[in-house]
């Protein structure tokens, strides 16, 4: 089953949680949506879990952007929870661009990190979001399209691989 990653800092927790709960509830079986502790809790780690994911939804907010420009990590114990050097290489390289969704809580935030070269939009969801808003259907239809673009991808290189195409 593809996997999506959510990742946040502490401070959006309570509402990144709600969101990966109502993505996965909207969504069911043809996705799984974790956080870095769930990976850690199965012996990954954000660098696996950010190859291995087929999509990547971040948690923009003032203190993850913070994180993302200074390069610096949240810990909980010796746990890496949010890592904004290996986030910011990654996404200057592009190996997530292409599957990245960027969602902010509350107001737009205008000093948050927005990667160069990400041309999506930037959903702006409610702190007080519900299961119907228009803007989850959004977010769950852009998650849909990065995971069925991705599979088409792989196919469509399956077949030229094949001699197919």
């Amino acid at each position: 089953m593809p996997k999506v990653l959510v990742l946040f800092v502490k401070s959006d927790e309570q509402e990144s949680k709600r969101l990966k709960d109502c993505l996965q509830a909207k969504l069911g079986t043809i996705v799984d949506f974790n956080t870095v502790k769930d990976a850690l809790a199965e012996d990954s780690n954000l660098k696996n879990e950010l190859a291995q994911s087929r999509g990547v939804i971040l948690v923009s907010s003032k203190q993850s952007s913070e994180f993302i420009k200074q390069g610096t990590q949240e810990k909980e114990g010796s746990y890496v929870l949010f890592d904004g050097r290996l986030i910011q290489q990654q996404l200057q390289s592009g190996n997530i661009l292409s599957k990245l969704v960027v969602v902010q809580f509350g107001s737009a935030v205008t000093d948050a990190y927005v990667p160069d070269g990400y041309d999506k939009q930037v959903f702006v969801l409610d702190a007080n979001f519900s299961s119907t808003d228009a803007v989850l259907d959004q977010i769950e239809d852009t998650v849909k399209g990065s995971l069925t673009s991705k599979v088409t991808e792989n196919v469509t290189k399956k077949k030229k691989d094949c001699n197919l195409l």
